[in-house]
């Protein structure tokens, strides 16, 4: 079991992006915390987070719900087993019997028109002991992360969500989030925070479009499989890259106080009493 929990943690080893790397490592310790037997991943992308976790032996059930076929076909092309369903459909259309133990929302809460309905929904996916994790952009994130929207967001505005190239931290985004909000938001919906990250606050210049608007799509298009997080293939420059993008704030986090944060990840359960 130890040595299978270690694998799962090694996956972040030559993570270049240090807002995912932190988040991941945040969200696999809280698998490996509650051993949940279900799991549903809504927004699953890829399949990062069910393809890593059909590995872990007390995981006997996993659902990636996927709305976009290109995504699923990439996530079904690397599925380990046959404990990873993956299930072509809107979230708000999808309807089951089945209850979850752990329903996993990372980086898709931001994209949703009505963030209220989907949570009720999560709420009711949930068991009674279920735990949600999700993760969200920060608002009040640092200058360095993208300069261009820190800037135009003082002056009450920010770059066209749709101009996926150059719309930085709003791409395809309805909204960010500040932590208070964050938990204010889930408890109006029966939740309890349990725990509550604020990820990364130092970074170098530029580093959401260095990471995503050109390093990810070149990385799509190109398919260059040692930078393809999906292929989970560790190479010293891999290693050495995902050393240099975390440098700053491993540094500067030991004398500068954090104020600012690229992102949030947090775990939260239903209330005994959620509408009281």
């Amino acid at each position: 079991m130890k040595q299978q929990e270690e694998k799962l943690l090694s996956l972040l080893e030559a993570e270049i992006d240090p807002a995912f790397k932190q988040r991941a490592q945040f969200i696999f310790k809280q698998i490996l915390k509650y051993r949940p037997i279900s799991v549903l991943d809504i927004g699953c992308g890829r399949g990062y987070y069910t393809n890593a976790l059909a590995n872990l032996s007390f995981v006997k059930k996993i659902v990636g719900l996927e709305s976009e076929q290109k995504n699923l076909y990439i996530a079904e092309q690397n599925k380990p087993n046959q404990k990873v369903e993956y299930i072509k459909k809107d979230f708000y259309q999808w309807q089951t019997p089945q209850k979850f133990d752990i329903i996993i929302l990372s980086e898709v809460l931001e994209h949703l028109a009505d963030e209220e309905f989907a949570l009720k929904k999560i709420f009711a996916l949930l068991k009674a002991d279920g735990k949600l994790l999700i993760s969200v952009p920060h608002l009040k994130f640092p200058f360095c992360w993208d300069p261009l929207n820190y800037f135009l967001m003082k002056q009450g505005t920010h770059v066209r969500s749709d101009w996926w190239w150059l719309a930085g931290i709003w791409a395809d985004h309805k909204r960010l989030y500040k932590k208070d909000q964050l938990i204010a938001l889930l408890n109006k919906q029966g939740f309890k925070k349990v725990a509550i990250k604020e990820t990364i606050s130092f970074c170098w210049p530029f580093s959401h479009f260095i990471l995503y608007g050109i390093g990810k799509n070149l990385t799509l298009k190109i398919s260059f499989l040692p930078f393809n997080r999906f292929s989970h293939r560790s190479g010293f420059l891999t290693q050495l890259l995902a050393k240099f993008f975390l440098f700053p704030d491993k540094f500067f986090s030991k004398f500068i106080d954090r104020q600012r944060f690229v992102g949030l990840v947090g775990v939260f359960k239903k209330r005994k009493h959620p509408f009281i």
